[in-house]
């Protein structure tokens, strides 16, 4: 049998927490950040919300969005059930990059190409980043159904599930 040795040693831990933000009453998850920021989703209400912890004013952003991700550049792409929107924490500023009647299901910027990527029920499109009109807009798939959507490594394959014809999968575009 193992003996315990005489005397424990205990970590020792703050014994109470900082408040850094009293947030409004609602269900909050962590997503995804980029440092030095502190990104949450409230769930009920779907708002993003960017907290600089550091920062004397520590909300950054505030957004109507339901999903979001993070570039390299520190801005962060979201999108809510019609709109796209490019964020910017630094200076707290949001750029409405595009508005639509049907529902944006995801959006994505690929490093390699000047494009913002998204998808609607089976369809995935690309949109020139520059909103000055006229604006081009290629349309990638048209499918019965795309259900989500990723690029390689190397930012030159799309890759989508969904339904073309009668096949269910996962499929390939190569971009160019």
């Amino acid at each position: 049998h193992a003996r315990l040795p005489d005397q424990v040693h205990h970590a020792r831990f703050a014994a109470s927490a900082a408040t850094i933000l009293t947030l409004p009453a609602g269900t909050y998850e962590f997503l995804p950040s980029h440092a030095p920021y502190i990104t949450l989703r409230e769930l009920r209400t779907a708002r993003i919300v960017v907290v600089e912890p550091q920062n004397q004013n520590p909300v950054r952003l505030a957004i109507a969005s339901d999903r979001g991700a993070w570039q390299s550049d520190g801005t962060l792409l979201s999108s809510n059930d019609f709109e796209i929107w490019l964020s910017n924490p630094a200076d707290g500023s949001s750029r409405l990059l595009a508005r639509y009647s049907e529902e944006v299901r995801d959006a994505r910027i690929n490093k390699e190409w000047p494009y913002i990527f998204g998808s609607w029920a089976g369809v995935i499109r690309a949109l020139d980043l520059d909103t000055r009109e006229p604006r081009s807009i290629y349309e990638l798939v048209k499918a019965t159904e795309v259900s989500g959507f990723e690029f390689s490594p190397d930012g030159k394959m799309l890759y989508f599930a969904g339904v073309i014809g009668n096949a269910k999968g996962i499929f390939s575009l190569t971009l160019r």
